[in-house]
């Protein structure tokens, strides 16, 4: 006990940091030092930020500094200008208010990062009075409604059982959306689902599942289709890479993709950038 005692009266109080008292001030703080990434719409390129207190009573306002910029290829920092965030108000009884983000001079597909931080004194001692948030533009999505997608090289063994056509049996259901901003550039959400299904099996000699990406993005100007780089999710087990789509175009062929009243049809090459092998269905 003796030994305890002088080890505590031994302590070094220079290295004893400050103690937050909450009636000493409001305790200001952002919910997280990196906030979730956010995307933003054309039509609201705005998002919110909340800020908590730990304390109420009185009402409290002030301003928050905001910063926003991209990286460059070299990875600096280039400023955005233009972008705002409003001031932050509390109601007297409220422990959580919000400030808005407005990133309206960012163009479609840009990302950047949004550094705040709460421009006062009297914030809590938990290194939270600044946070940071990835924040991109995308286009305003229309649901067209249901489509149906079908991979001719790949989906023969899969009978929907719904068609009785014999040419039709092999096509999925799937829901495609337009982007109002761009009419032509279509979103076909995923295309190879069915594909991923328990009751398909993936019993094809060769191939089995991996991860596809959601969306395949498609867009149609002037009967030219263009698209890229979608990764289909099916592996070729040869290898243990997946598959990715991509246009005959990008392998130096001629485009055989072609648009005709509400059908795209899609001649791509089946590529895996890793090892750089893959299967020419351009002919399908």
């Amino acid at each position: 006990m003796v030994l305890v005692a002088s080890l505590f009266t031994a302590c070094n109080t220079d290295q004893v940091g400050a103690i937050y008292d909450a009636s000493q001030g409001q305790g200001l703080t952002f919910s997280n030092t990196t906030l979730n990434t956010t995307v933003v719409s054309p039509s609201n390129p705005t998002f919110k930020v909340d800020i908590l207190r730990t304390n109420k009573g009185t009402e409290l306002s002030g301003k928050v500094t905001m910063n926003v910029y991209y990286l460059d290829e070299e990875e600096n920092p280039v400023p955005v200008e233009g972008c705002t965030v409003t001031d932050y108000s509390f109601a007297a009884d409220s422990y959580m208010t919000s400030v808005t983000v407005d990133v309206t001079p960012i163009a479609i597909g840009q990302v950047v990062n949004v550094d705040l931080s709460l421009d006062t004194d009297d914030v809590a001692i938990n290194t939270m009075s600044k946070t940071t948030v990835e924040v991109s533009k995308d286009y305003t999505w229309i649901s067209l409604g249901e489509g149906y997608f079908a991979d001719y090289a790949f989906f023969y063994w899969y009978d929907n059982k719904e068609d009785t056509d014999e040419n039709l049996k092999c096509r999925a259901k799937v829901e495609i959306f337009e982007a109002q901003e761009d009419p032509g550039r279509y979103q076909i959400h995923n295309p190879y689902g069915a594909f991923f299904e328990p009751t398909w099996g993936a019993d094809m000699d060769g191939f089995a599942k991996g991860t596809p990406d959601d969306i395949l993005t498609v867009r149609v100007k002037d009967g030219a289709v263009t698209y890229g780089g979608y990764c289909t999710g099916m592996k070729y087990t040869a290898l243990g890479e997946e598959l990715y789509l991509y246009p005959a175009t990008a392998f130096g062929m001629k485009a055989l993709d072609y648009a005709e009243g509400k059908t795209i049809s899609l001649s791509p090459m089946y590529y895996m950038p890793e090892s750089g092998n893959g299967f020419n269905m351009t002919g399908y």
